[in-house]
């Protein structure tokens, strides 16, 4: 509101409510699992999940991670 009282014309505001149980349970399914890592955004983040997913390569694992436990349960 206060973005188009002060006139301001390239602010926008997208809510997205998404949900990501169904694609997580078809990669699980999957017969071919792969190495997956639930990651961050931020570089550190993007880093860090690469490292895992190494990690998983290296050792035989194909599970899935979460990296971005400070934001996802």
């Amino acid at each position: 509101m206060r973005a188009r009282v002060e006139g301001v014309p390239n602010f926008f505001c997208f809510c997205n409510h998404v949900t990501i149980v169904p694609p997580l349970r078809a990669l699980l399914e999957s017969p071919d699992l792969r190495p997956v890592v639930i990651s961050g955004f931020e570089p550190l983040d993007v880093l860090q999940s690469v490292y895992m997913v190494l990690g998983q390569l290296a050792q035989g694992r194909c599970e899935v991670e979460n990296q971005y436990t400070r934001v996802v349960p």
